[in-house]
């Protein structure tokens, strides 16, 4: 028995731990978040729209239901996300839902279960192997094989996933033509977006847009760094993000009392078990993302605000799932900061263009204006 097999055998035995109130999957094959699953067990799973997590060896990336915005076609093509390291598979599934809506396009998650902290721009993740990278080459290679373009779209340490399944596909294709002819021209296929990007080096070939919030610290020594190489052609759009909600602060504290009363369960429970209950008893989730990923937000910033002369505002069962928003909101580095200035991928990518092979820079307009597709 392989190592990915034991470990999708593993997780579909803590099924039958889930409590009540987690949804059912779409499919028989479903994992769903809770206290007996392992998020590493889970690394290189399919993230399905229904935020459960599917093994890429015994569920095809066709199959798993993506997420998709409000009117998104039943037929539309797939941007496939890889996310940072922070381990969760609700809080990414809560960002990919606000995406999908924010352009109107369908997602497909490749969960990559990092550390299970927040990105140090000190102390960059090195990923040259793994599940996650494993996934991602073979969504690659399918969508190749069949001459078809791939769009792939991560933030933070999941483009560390990105860059080395980019540079695993590139050696593959050399080995396979043994260096004749044209063999990096399939890489043209390649629609790569990142965010708030910790790795520096992207091999040419695919067409880039790396994203570059003006006060997120991450890219300056990422991929926007001195000694980074962001791709031939590629575009690095920069911006100045509206940073209004780091004025919230009493509302701030107002939201997370209201959440100390609420019923989380055993200190004990996994981190996103308890996050789900929380959200299932606000009436929030996936089919509200917005006020999801606010709510989200608006505990990661209590848990570090002192409540009449102490910290804990927010339950203790949640204070791990939470912990990495200390960096991703308050030093703007994270989903909610980068995801409302996405364009249309062609669009933007073709902004400047010209034959010379030099990364090109540009400046988004704040706000930005309303851009949907893919």
């Amino acid at each position: 028995m392989s190592l990915r097999t034991f470990r999708w055998w593993v997780a579909v035995a803590s099924l039958s731990c889930m409590p009540a109130w987690v949804g059912a999957c779409d499919l028989p094959e479903g994992i769903a978040p809770g206290p007996a699953v392992d998020a590493q067990i889970l690394d290189g799973f399919y993230l399905g729209g229904d935020i459960c997590l599917y093994d890429p060896i015994s569920v095809s990336a066709e199959r798993v239901p993506r997420f998709r915005g409000s009117r998104t076609a039943p037929d539309a093509p797939t941007l496939y996300y890889v996310n940072g390291a922070n381990g969760s598979p609700v809080i990414t599934a809560v960002n990919v839902a606000v995406l999908a809506e924010i352009s109107q396009i369908a997602i497909l998650g490749i969960f990559y279960a990092g550390n299970g902290a927040g990105v140090a721009i000190d102390a960059f993740p090195a990923v040259s192997s793994g599940p996650a990278v494993a996934t991602l080459e073979q969504v690659i290679a399918d969508h190749l094989t069949r001459q078809e373009p791939v769009h792939i779209r991560g933030g933070s340490a999941g483009t560390v996933v990105i860059s080395e399944a980019i540079h695993g596909t590139r050696n593959r294709l050399a080995r396979e033509a043994r260096l004749r002819g044209d063999w990096a021209a399939p890489l043209d296929l390649l629609r790569v977006e990142t965010h708030g990007s910790v790795a520096r080096d992207f091999p040419d070939g695919p067409r880039y847009i790396h994203y570059d919030a003006k006060p997120d610290p991450v890219p300056k020594v990422g991929v926007a760094g001195p000694v980074a190489h962001p791709g031939a052609r590629a575009l690095i759009a920069r911006f100045g993000p509206d940073q209004s909600w780091v004025t919230r602060g009493q509302a701030v504290v107002s939201l997370a009392q209201s959440v100390r009363t609420l019923e989380v369960g055993s200190s004990a429970m996994a981190d996103d078990a308890a996050l789900l209950s929380v959200l299932n008893a606000q009436g929030l989730g996936v089919d509200e993302p917005f006020q999801t990923q606010n709510f989200i937000a608006g505990m990661g910033l209590a848990a570090l605000t002192p409540v009449r002369g102490r910290v804990g505002a927010v339950p203790d069962a949640l204070k791990g799932a939470l912990a990495f928003l200390s960096n991703a909101f308050l030093a703007v580095h994270g989903a909610q900061t980068y995801d409302p200035y996405r364009r249309p991928f062609d669009v933007l990518y073709a902004t400047g263009l010209t034959e010379s092979r030099r990364v090109r820079h540009i400046d988004l307009q704040t706000p930005p204006p309303v851009m949907e597709g893919l």
